[in-house]
């Protein structure tokens, strides 16, 4: 089955889901995340990092470098400048971040929660999550 062409961010997001990466999955992926705001890439760089996730077409490479680069001014782009723009056209890229970290830490949503909920007696509000995520990752 043919796959939509990448043509902007968006359509790199649907892409990934499409192929059952999560954003976040896909360029961890790519590169480590220590690398992703010293580690710059050139277009024929980057073009390489897309297609370990799904990218293989050059012109979609561009399309996305373009996407990235060009707010800047940049003839270079990192990873953490296109886990930025990402986040423009995917405000759930912040909850996909957080389910993530929560799931690498407590190997589930479920054992994720009940380890937030902590002693309360009441099931586990909003600012309660909140409050217990903060003191948990900070």
């Amino acid at each position: 089955e043919a796959m939509a062409p990448v043509r902007c961010l968006a359509d790199l997001r649907s892409r990934w889901i499409a192929l059952g990466f999560s954003p976040c999955r896909a360029m961890e992926t790519m590169a480590v995340r220590t690398s992703w705001a010293t580690k710059r890439y050139t277009c024929q760089q980057f073009g390489q990092l897309l297609t370990k996730v799904g990218v293989w077409d050059w012109e979609e490479h561009v399309y996305i470098f373009t996407a990235v680069a060009t707010p800047n001014l940049a003839s270079t782009i990192s990873l953490a400048e296109m886990h930025a723009a990402l986040a423009s056209v995917s405000p759930v890229l912040l909850i996909e971040e957080w389910q993530h970290k929560l799931e690498a830490s407590f190997g589930s949503m479920d054992a994720a929660y009940d380890a937030l909920e902590g002693d309360f007696k009441a099931p586990l509000d909003v600012n309660k999550f909140v409050l217990k995520a903060g003191e948990r990752w900070n």
